[in-house]
């Protein structure tokens, strides 16, 4: 992975009292993918951390990065604030920070959610 990274991270949610269950949508381009395997999605309920991997699974490199990436949180509760960061990993197994931490509150009965 080179310090070419190019990150375009929009987070969208929503969440409803009466309708399916809150989640936090995270979408993403990498312009410059060469030597990445793939992506890890951590979480945390402070902005300094501590940070959790929540993808169990690796997100996968795709062939065509102009497609973008999409992660779907749906351990999330309505009103809370959580802060994501995107790490890229090597095809050699290195992590390397992809994403300057991310905040993303939770709207509550299907309000919009709020981003700065």
């Amino acid at each position: 992975m080179t310090a070419r990274w190019i990150l375009l991270a929009l987070l969208a949610g929503n969440a409803a009292a009466a309708g399916p269950a809150p989640e936090s949508t995270l979408r993403w381009k990498a312009r410059d993918q060469t030597g990445t395997y793939g992506y890890l999605i951590y979480r945390s309920e402070a902005e300094a951390g501590p940070f959790r991997r929540i993808n169990a699974r690796i997100v996968p490199k795709r062939s065509d990065p102009d497609a973008g990436y999409v992660y779907v949180d749906r351990d999330v509760a309505p009103g809370k604030t959580y802060y994501y960061r995107i790490d890229g990993v090597s095809e050699a197994g290195i992590k390397k920070p992809l994403s300057p931490v991310l905040p993303k509150t939770i709207g509550p009965n299907g309000a919009p959610a709020k981003t700065r």
